[in-house]
Parts: C-alpha cells; structure tokens; sequence
C-alpha cells in the first residue's frame, strides 16, 4: 500500500483500523503521557539520554482550515514490524479476504497495541512527541467537524511501514510527512470492536497542545551562552509567531550562564515578548558574579501566559529537587513580568519551601494591551485566524489571565491576591516608553504592591541598557540578600 491510499478491501481496511483502532482505545488511559511525565524524576541529562523523538509535518492534499490531529502507537516491535509488512502487502487485492491467520495475530496484537501521545494543529505544520525507546506506528486525522473525535473523516493509516518506527534512547527521527488524503479513512464500522472507545476519544486543543509539547522538550540547568545566535532575536520571533517551531529548534527552558556554584545564588531573568535572553546582557554584566549567578528562562512568548507561568514553576521545581538551592531572585523585563507573577503566585501555591525572595520588574504591561483586545474581537481582517496569537487572549487589557494575577479567582469582588508574604517585589518604570500605554504600566494594584518604585528616563527596551537600571538592581540585591544599604 502507497502512502497516503486507503487499503482495498472490506476485512483488510478493517484490519487496519483495527491495528490503529486498538491503539486508541488503550489510549483512552494513557492520552498526555509524555517524555516529561515518563521521566520527569531524572536529571536534564538523563532524560535527553534516554527519551527518544518522532518530529515531522503534517497536512491535507487539498487545502484545510479544519484541526489536523497526530497518533503515535506504541507496538510490540517484531511482531508489529511484520503484521505491518503483510497487511500492506495484502491490501493491494481489491476486495480480497485476508487469511484467517493475519486476521488473528491482528486479534492478537490489539491487546498490545497503545496510544502514547497525540498532537493537535489547528493548521498544516510541524508536530513533535517526546516518547521512550520502542517502536511505533504513526497515523493522522482531519478533524473536518471539529468535534475532537475521529467520525470516519479523512485520514492516514497507521498500517503503512513507512510509518513504523523503531527508536532507540536518545534517538531523534525527523522529516516524517504526514498528508492526509481526502478519501482515506480508518475504517470505523461494525467490524471494528473499539469504534465506541474510540468515538468517545477527547483530544487536546491547540493550546493545551503547545503547552504539553513545550514541556516535553524544556530543559532544567542547561549550559547557555549569551553570545550563541541561538539566544538572539531571531529564535525570539521564532517563539512568538510559531512555539512548537521554537520548542523544537531551540529549545525552552532554564539556563545557566555559568557553571552552578551553590554557594552563589541564582538570578534568573525573564524576557517578553518578541524576547530573548541576549537583551539581558548588560543587566547580567553588571551582577556581582562573586556573590550571584545568572540564569535566562527561554520560552515561546506565543504560547498562553498561564501556561507559561506553570512550565517555569515545573521547571524551578526541578532545578530545587536536584540542586537543593534555598533562594532565588526573579528579574523580569515587559511581559515577562506578567509570566514571572504567574509563575510566583503558583509556586508559592504549590511548593513544599518556597524560595522566591526578590521580584523585580522592568516595564511590565500590568493591564494588559488594548490593542489585543481589538485582536481578539472576530471578525477583525486586519487579524485573520491563521495570523492570530494564543498569548494575545491573556494580554489583552481585562483578560481573565490578568485578572488572576491581581484577584481571588480573577474577580475583584472577592479580594486582591497578595504576592507570598516576605517577597520583595520592585518596580521600574520607562518613562519614555511608547509601547506600552501609561495605565497599564502604572496599574494600581502593582504600584500599591512595590516596596520601591523608579521611573527611569529610558524607552521600553533602552530600560535594559540603562545604567541606572543596572545601578538600582545591584544594589536591590545586595540590600535583599546582605543588608547592605
């Protein structure tokens, strides 16, 4: 069978379905397991040692707008491999049965077969999983009634040995090209016993997508250089405009721009929108690295906020288990404050010893952008959906995001939400800003909130080359971590 054709023949298109079929009903207990969750006990290193990685592109022969939805099953590797290789070469005869034989190891296998992890494109692109060392088959759906269900739309098969996988630890097969033709199917009818399982299957919108992909792949404690092209600004916009290409091709995550010292305590910096951690370096240069150590989060600033704000308390959790380090000082620059104060509201919420002391914002639209609103209010042609944003829906001025930052369950009726008791929070403000408006980066509760407030003649990025800005952070810290005045 070529692929991207539907397997003739009524038993031979139900034995696919069944192969792949099978794998989404064991699936039904597994959906969202991911190389993190698999080894989210292990090092950084560990994990990049022993998770492997299927990377590739999907999309329709004719053009879609409708969610194009990703299967990888795990199967038992020989016996997998061969079933594979039969019932591809038996499809071909045009309404032939296949021999009762392959019928029963097909019944045999579906016990065997199971759904490990799916990926979910509102649109053609790149897809990725994070799975252990194993074989697996790959299929795709078109989910033309965006239901998030399988309802025999156009599809591709899993059954093709083009699509079979073997993957050892640590291994990483790209280029896979996933294009679903309009009349494939998987064969879901009356001879196909998991139909119901599957019919009943839920998968993931875009943004729960981005969020357990971005995961999958973030690093803790990785070796970083401000001088690598990689922290510039082209895999900043890279972040912005497609996440999932920047998890892949960067990389998110925590990074060290020096080797861990426990005796120095950690300075992690936070970049917005459009960022990147090189816009850090002369903040960084001015650190006393006697006494500190900086660390960068890189992350896709197109991703949700909130979830963005979770990946860095995942990832300081992680960090805090293997190093055992008990303090830590947040610097945050534009939206990065807005990530930054998710993250801290969250951590503290849930980590056994807290060790946020110091948060410092530059710049930060505290309200929001009324300009996201307008973004967001379809229809919009100058915002068309295939250009839009997922984090636009937090930043746009009276969002439920930021309205959790600042209230008990985002509504001002029931009370501010404080940050944790004993944090320093401090605030610097550009006064010659022009990209964020007044209001937002001046909201009340923020102000109300700051130990100390600076207003520093600079612009919304020149804020993180001015002197003073420099100047006021060393001694914030000095003051925070040793008394010093």
């Amino acid at each position: 069978m070529r692929a991207g054709r539907a397997p003739a023949g009524r038993d031979a298109a139900a034995v696919r379905a069944g192969l792949r079929r099978a794998a989404l009903l064991a699936a039904a207990a597994c959906l969202g397991c991911t190389a993190l969750e698999l080894f989210q006990t292990r090092s950084a290193r560990e994990q990049a040692a022993q998770g492997a990685y299927l990377h590739g592109r999907v999309a329709t022969q004719v053009p879609s707008d409708h969610p194009l939805v990703v299967a990888v099953l795990r199967v038992d590797c020989d016996a997998g491999r061969a079933l594979v290789a039969e019932i591809a070469h038996a499809a071909p005869a045009a309404g032939a049965a296949l021999p009762a034989s392959l019928r029963e190891r097909v019944a045999a296998l579906r016990d065997q077969v199971a759904l490990v992890a799916h990926v979910v494109r509102e649109r053609p692109g790149e897809w990725y999983v994070g799975v252990p060392p194993g074989c697996y088959a790959v299929c795709a759906f078109e989910d033309t009634n965006e239901n998030g269900r399988y309802d025999d739309e156009p599809a591709l098969s899993a059954a093709d040995p083009s699509r079979f996988f073997e993957l050892a630890a640590g291994q990483r097969r790209e280029g896979i090209e996933l294009l679903i033709p309009p009349d494939g199917r998987l064969a879901i009818d009356a001879m196909d016993p998991t139909a119901e399982q599957v019919l009943g299957l839920a998968v993931r919108s875009e943004d729960e997508q981005y969020a357990v992909s971005i995961q999958a792949v973030a690093v803790a404690g990785a070796q970083g250089d401000l001088a690598d092209p990689r922290f510039g600004a082209r895999s900043g916009r890279l972040g912005y405009f497609d996440p999932l290409g920047f998890a892949w091709r960067v990389g998110p995550g925590i990074y060290f721009l020096d080797d861990y010292d426990p005796d120095k305590i950690p300075v992690l910096f936070v970049h917005g929108a459009l960022g990147h951690p090189a816009e850090f370096e002369y903040l960084v240069k001015g650190l006393d690295r006697t006494r500190y150590q900086p660390w960068v989060f890189f992350y896709p600033t197109g991703a949700r906020l909130g979830s963005m704000g979770e990946l860095l308390s995942q990832l300081v959790t992680r960090l805090r288990l293997r190093l055992r380090f008990e303090r830590l000082a947040v610097v945050a620059h534009s939206m990065g404050g807005l990530v930054a104060r998710s993250f801290i509201l969250r951590h503290h919420a849930g980590a056994r010893e807290d060790p946020v002391e110091l948060f410092v914002a530059l710049a930060t639209p505290w309200d929001g952008s009324e300009a996201a609103v307008s973004a967001n209010r379809p229809p919009n042609p100058l915002f068309p959906l295939s250009m839009r944003v997922p984090m636009w829906t937090d930043i746009a001025t009276g969002s439920r995001f930021l309205n959790e930052l600042f209230f008990v369950e985002g509504e001002r009726a029931k009370g501010l939400r404080r940050l944790p008791p004993g944090l320093e929070f401090d605030l610097f403000l550009g006064v010659l800003d022009r990209t964020i408006s007044p209001a937002s980066a001046a909201r009340w509760e923020a102000v109300e909130e700051a130990r100390e407030r600076w207003p520093l003649v600079a612009d919304h990025t020149g804020i993180l080359q001015s002197p003073e800005a420099s100047q006021l952070l060393g001694r914030i810290l000095a003051r925070h971590f040793d008394g010093a005045d």
